[in-house]
């Protein structure tokens, strides 16, 4: 039984191994923002704790800059419509220029984009760049700053900190191929998998493997996973905390320990009515950063950071620490035997057995023999596997051994890869009156808030009445069961000494008369 224990403990040392992407390949160790992808993205001129707070309260939309002007409002001023006005009849080079061109419109109106930024030189003013203008430009033109450093605090109290619009440094059409992109993978991931990769990351730590080495890496250091959804149907789509608590970047902090043997600033413990302070966590990060010779960024970004597995990883990792599996984790590593019974084809149980007629007294679903059988394998405690081409009836079967699990008084925890599963089982649960029973966890709609209103409505739900002829039913149903096996087994029966059942005769009688 040791050998046992320890060659499961060593598959699933290799096995957790598999979960961590530990490569530059990983968002959550490298975030290379310059990646064609357009899965994530950093905010500017935004104050990082009031992102936060506001996320955790509300919902929040992204904010594009303002559209490039195709003529600059200082144009309208009569100091510059005056000077304009006169060097279009004593600049001979535009006229020149203009009679050249007889009547082609487009070109005239360059050259007479020409003749404006000339004036505006002749002026002292800035020239006009139009669609040529780079965004940090054209941002600070508008008095946003443009850096990724964001600012510690809003000590000047600007409108522009407290309103629930996150600043980007793209214009619309970018912002929304970005945006879009981020929504897509998002619903993506969802619907395959029920699993939510979105996520704001606050702070950024900025490292090399080595004093000599020139690559540079850019992690994420706290994480804050949000949701998103339409404001209306195709049109802005706005982001919201998803209720759980911020968390540190358990990736890169596995990546220190296993390089470095330095781990990332914990989250301290705070009370439900205290905020977590962005700011203090930051000057925790930055006296790391010192220490290392490495640099911490003020930056904040959004998207899509695939950090499910770390959850399960640590979960692994606690249990090679403590040196305890289960009996069924360990069986399911290191296998049984066929002797035992658990390796071998499942045997097909007496439906209307006594025995089983007690194990299982009625099934939610239809059942065959097969399907019947391996219910009361569940209800055995026997370790199964359930195998069969689609639509013959496993997810019935599965549903039949939730509810006669539960009605033994157990819970079940049920998972599946794919959220298309959990949905098909849960509808049908849902359709025989078990929603309050029902808790999503790890789903779509699993969040802290949920969960909790879910336990909530369990709690509070009164206890099920059994039903005044519950017992009556089931005396009836196993009756008309058991006249039923009686006429089964009487027409199946030799008759005298014919050799033949009673069924075979009455087949005979029918040929007979047809003769």
């Amino acid at each position: 039984m040791q050998e046992n224990k320890k060659f499961a403990l060593k598959k699933l040392s290799a096995l957790k191994e598999r979960l961590l992407d530990l490569t530059a390949r990983n968002r959550m160790i490298n975030s290379n923002f310059n990646a064609r992808t357009k899965q994530h993205f950093r905010i500017i001129d935004e104050v990082p704790q009031q992102i936060y707070d506001k996320l955790s309260n509300s919902s929040m939309v992204f904010n594009p800059l303002l559209p490039v002007e195709d003529e600059p409002r200082d144009e309208n001023r009569a100091v510059f419509k005056e000077k304009l006005r006169k060097a279009q009849h004593t600049d001979l080079d535009y006229q020149e220029r203009l009679n050249e061109l007889q009547g082609n419109l487009e070109k005239e109106n360059k050259l007479l984009r020409d003749l404006k930024d000339k004036v505006r030189d002749e002026l002292g003013w800035e020239p006009f760049q139009g669609n040529n203008i780079s965004p940090q430009n054209h941002a600070i033109k508008h008095g946003i700053n443009p850096s990724y450093e964001l600012p510690a605090d809003n000590s000047e109290g600007e409108k522009k900190y407290q309103d629930n619009k996150i600043q980007t440094l793209f214009f619309q059409d970018q912002l929304n191929a970005y945006v879009n992109t981020v929504w897509r993978n998002y619903k993506s991931s969802q619907k395959e998998s029920g699993v939510n990769p979105l996520y704001f990351c606050f702070g950024f730590l900025e490292w090399k493997q080595s004093q000599s080495s020139d690559k540079k890496f850019t992690s994420p250091l706290l994480m804050l996973q949000v949701q998103m959804e339409e404001v209306k149907k195709g049109g802005r789509l706005k982001v919201f905390s998803t209720g759980d608590d911020i968390s540190i970047n358990l990736t890169l902090n596995e990546k220190l320990k296993k390089e470095f043997r330095i781990e990332l600033p914990p989250i301290p413990k705070i009370s439900e009515e205290e905020i977590f302070s962005i700011e203090d966590y930051f000057k925790e990060a930055e006296k790391l950063a010192h220490d290392q010779n490495w640099k911490f960024r003020r930056w904040v970004s959004f998207g899509i950071y695939n950090a499910q597995n770390m959850p399960i990883y640590r979960d692994i990792e606690q249990m090679q620490s403590d040196g305890v599996l289960s009996t069924l984790l360990e069986n399911l590593l290191v296998g049984t035997d066929r002797d035992s019974g658990q390796g071998s084809t499942a045997e097909i149980y007496e439906v209307d057995s006594k025995e089983n007629r007690e194990k299982v007294p009625a099934l939610v679903r239809s059942a065959d023999s097969s399907q019947f059988s391996a219910v009361v394998d569940a209800i055995n405690g026997k370790n199964i596997v359930l195998k069969g081409p689609p639509g013959t009836g496993k997810s019935q079967t599965i549903t039949n051994m939730i509810a006669a699990l539960c009605s033994e008084g157990k819970k079940v925890l049920f998972v599946a890869q794919k959220q298309a599963a959990l949905d098909v089982v849960r509808n049908n649960l849902e359709a025989i009156g078990s929603k309050d029973y029902l808790l999503e966890i790890f789903s779509i709609k699993a969040n802290k808030k949920a969960v909790m209103e879910s336990i909530r409505t369990r709690n509070e739900k009164a206890e099920p009445n059994r039903g005044l002829n519950f017992e009556q039913d089931l005396k009836s149903l196993n009756k008309a069961k058991d006249d039923l096996n009686k006429y089964t087994n009487f027409i199946n029966n030799p008759y005298k000494n014919t050799d033949k059942t009673i069924h075979e005769i009455l087949w005979d009688q029918i040929e007979i008369d047809e003769i």
